[in-house]
């Protein structure tokens, strides 16, 4: 019998193999389709299976993968029509939280969006796309997360990460050169200027990248 003591330590492994398993979905390391195999995966992971099923369970209500009866679990695959409705969910949703966090983000998220930028300079240099994508997952997580709307952000932080497990990063530069901009109309307070940079973000090359998965799927 499991005493309340082995639940914690359950839980924090849980919470841990949530986030390294949703890191290499954002990344690529673990690509749409692919079937998680769950012995491998915790002994890469370091921990059993009770931990390691939790992670994978979480992974499923935020559908980053996906069950199948009898066949196991797998990274999702996103239908034609899954990736517009994200995409417009986004589209719509985004620069709305970036106006309202241009007036409610604080010196300390401010400070951790310039630690990223920092970071995501250092990924272009060593040309290490899987490591900038999970910046670039972090980066529009900390402008949510500073918008201070809890039910938009719980949205929005369910399809971002979708959106970079299906790859729809422009060039690493060019994103780059955005989130800069984006931040400077942060520190300004400027909130129609922070909404109109994150429309350009992500309707800019983003939308004509997804147009050609589109089109290359058939």
């Amino acid at each position: 019998m499991l005493n309340d003591n082995s639940i914690i330590i359950f839980d924090d492994l849980g919470t841990k193999a949530y986030k390294k398993l949703k890191e290499m979905i954002i990344s690529g390391q673990l690509k749409p389709g692919q079937k998680l195999n769950q012995v491998k995966l915790a002994e890469k992971l370091g921990i059993s299976r009770t931990p390691l099923l939790q992670a994978m369970n979480r992974l499923t209500s935020e559908q980053l993968t996906e069950t199948i009866p009898r066949r196991g679990t797998r990274v999702r695959k996103f239908t034609n029509e899954d990736l517009l409705s994200i995409f417009e969910i986004r589209g719509r949703l985004e620069p709305y939280i970036c106006e309202l966090a241009a007036r409610s983000i604080n010196e300390e998220q401010i400070l951790l969006l310039q630690e990223n930028i920092a970071e995501m300079s250092k990924a272009i240099e060593n040309n290490d796309e899987a490591i900038f994508k999970t910046l670039d997952n972090e980066f529009h997580s900390i402008i949510i997360e500073g918008s201070n709307n809890s039910f938009i952000a719980e949205v929005l932080q369910k399809y971002v990460p979708l959106m970079h497990a299906v790859n729809l990063l422009k060039p690493m530069e060019k994103s780059l050169q955005d989130h800069k901009n984006i931040v400077e109309s942060l520190i300004e307070k400027d909130g129609l200027g922070a909404s109109q940079l994150m429309h350009y973000h992500i309707y800019g090359s983003t939308k004509n990248k997804l147009l050609q998965i589109l089109s290359q799927r058939g």
